[in-house]
């Protein structure tokens, strides 16, 4: 697919689901490229004020005796302030992420929260966020014939915020989808 900014983000991507500048390697001028906070740090493009916070760890799964596993970083889907409902947009990503898997991938689907409310109201909301984009994926890969996808899922309430308690919320209020490679 075209890339014309050359940032690692498809055109098709930066203008449908991220709502970036295809012509600008960094759409909100932070100085990071609007493919390395997407994919790399998983905050909002758009956002000057979304920065996020830089690790070296990798994200490493296995057990003992096992080719270790490392999560790489596909999508993330935002959610709107106390809703689990998927917009239009997810439900967009969602089907293309089904579209590019060969069939045998395990997913990993990680589902977050913002500060406000209870730990154990944002920790079902995480929850509920994560299995509704786990279920849409199941349905959608089934419908597609795409049987042998498994999925892992998880979910943290506002213990992983990407924004601190001074920034904007709706960073926060995210799934993560992850493939083991």
């Amino acid at each position: 697919k075209k890339d014309t900014d050359g940032d690692g983000l498809s055109d098709y991507l930066e203008i449908a689901i991220y709502e970036t500048n295809p012509l600008r390697k960094d759409s909100d001028g932070d100085g990071l490229s609007d493919s390395e906070e997407v994919q790399k740090f998983g905050t909002n493009p758009l956002s000057a004020l979304s920065k996020p916070q830089i690790s070296n760890k990798e994200r490493i799964k296995g057990k003992r005796g096992e080719r270790e596993k490392k999560e790489k970083l596909i999508a993330i889907i935002y959610f709107d302030y106390r809703s689990s409902s998927l917009s239009k947009r997810a439900k967009e990503t969602l089907c293309d992420i089904c579209k590019s898997l060969k069939g045998d991938e395990t997913l990993v689907i990680k589902g977050y929260a913002d500060w406000k409310g209870s730990e154990s109201f944002n920790m079902r909301l995480s929850k509920l966020r994560a299995k509704k984009v786990e279920t849409y994926l199941r349905r959608l890969c089934k419908k597609r014939g795409k049987k042998d996808v498994h999925f892992k899922t998880e979910w943290f309430g506002y213990k992983k915020l990407i924004i601190n308690r001074k920034g904007p919320m709706a960073p926060n209020r995210r799934v993560e989808i992850y493939v083991l490679q």
